[in-house]
């Protein structure tokens, strides 16, 4: 289930190589990103979370973002790798995405999927 597009916005940003923060915005309080809930769903990485590259650090970090979004463990684990290829493995220390971009590109990737399931039938 994704989230109300009426909440606010929440913004995940990655520093000094590992370390993922989430906030409300526009002045909530920053809160470590969990890597535990998506290891539940997939265990690319168990050292954690990293990006700028495609690898399991990333990928556990694609998966761990959906998953926080969207908290739909079947929609985190469907799409993660298009969110590794799309957005975190070209992210350089310092990034920052809101949780309305993601929830944009979602609906865009869902579309696009929808429509090449029914172009192959």
């Amino acid at each position: 289930m994704t989230k109300d597009k009426s909440y606010p916005p929440t913004l995940y940003t990655g520093t000094n190589g590992h370390i993922v923060k989430k906030r409300l915005m526009p002045d909530g309080e920053a809160t470590p990103l969990p890597v535990e809930p998506s290891l539940l769903v997939t265990e690319h990485s168990p050292d954690g979370f990293s990006w700028g590259y495609n690898g399991s650090g990333p990928a556990q970090l694609a998966l761990a973002i959906l998953l926080d979004i969207t908290s739909d463990p079947e929609t985190a684990r469907k799409f993660a790798y298009d969110f590794l290829s799309d957005f975190v493995s070209g992210w350089q220390d310092g990034w920052g995405i809101t949780s309305d971009i993601v929830l944009a590109w979602l609906d865009k990737v869902k579309a696009e999927y929808v429509a090449l399931k029914a172009g192959k039938n």
